[in-house]
């Protein structure tokens, strides 16, 4: 697992890929300031991540930085900016395996279909509020994961083509 991944998974997110303050960065950043709804981000256009398709109704975009959400009540949540767009920002989560929401053997196969070394890969969930009579919910897309190979710095949306996977599931 190489930082990137350690990162995501960790306790405490608190700088992620595209960072700017991050401790791999050096004197030769390409700094990019981006104001969203969630507060002022800045990021090393070398450290983001590039998405070739960029995400479902939303090709046009394609460069983005992760980041932890300015709320420590809200980990394991995170936020996936486009450094193109203020406004496209995306609350993700990281797919925690042990919860079998994703089958073992669908998601290896869709890192393998993305050519991303399992080691290398990790799996986010586009994640949307709900207000229900009930409060505040939250749904994962289990269809179309995140997968990111943070070696290359690269990611693809990756769509199963079963109905297994809901689009809204409820956490």
């Amino acid at each position: 697992m190489n930082a990137f991944s350690q990162a995501v998974h960790s306790e405490e997110p608190s700088i992620l890929v595209g960072m700017a303050n991050s401790s791999s960065m050096t004197g030769d950043a390409d700094l990019v300031t981006v104001e969203s709804r969630f507060g002022v981000f800045e990021f090393d256009r070398k450290l983001c991540i590039t998405m070739p398709k960029g995400l479902l109704g939303f090709s046009n975009y394609r460069d983005f930085g992760v980041t932890a959400i300015p709320n420590e009540k809200l980990a394991p949540l995170l936020l996936l900016q486009s450094i193109e767009a203020a406004e496209l920002t995306f609350v993700v989560r990281p797919l925690d395996t042990t919860t079998g929401l994703i089958e073992e053997q669908d998601i290896a196969s869709a890192f393998e279909a993305q050519s991303i070394d399992r080691k290398s890969g990790v799996a986010l969930l586009l994640t949307t509020f709900h207000r229900t009579s009930e409060g505040l919910q939250q749904s994962v897309n289990l269809r179309a994961p995140l997968l990111i190979d943070s070696d290359s710095r690269q990611a693809w949306q990756h769509i199963f083509r079963n109905d297994r996977y809901d689009v809204r599931h409820m956490l």
